[in-house]
């Protein structure tokens, strides 16, 4: 991963839920990708989310429950 292609939490929201079960929570998160020397390929966006989804779900036990 290069060094200048980090991604940027900009916001996150909770959304309290019924319908996702006991003890749960749904999140909203959104990233910023940007490198200041390429354009960045979908490949590369693609990777860095699943990085992302892969920690959090080590961490915490997250999973995805819809994308957009």
């Amino acid at each position: 991963q290069d060094v200048h292609s980090f991604p940027t939490r900009r916001s996150s929201d909770l959304f309290p839920s019924h319908d996702i079960g006991d003890g749960k929570k749904s999140y909203a998160v959104s990233y910023f990708f940007q490198d200041h020397n390429k354009t960045l390929t979908d490949d590369q966006v693609d990777g860095m989310i699943n990085a992302i989804l892969k920690k959090l779900e080590k961490s915490l036990g997250a999973t995805l429950r819809a994308t957009s």
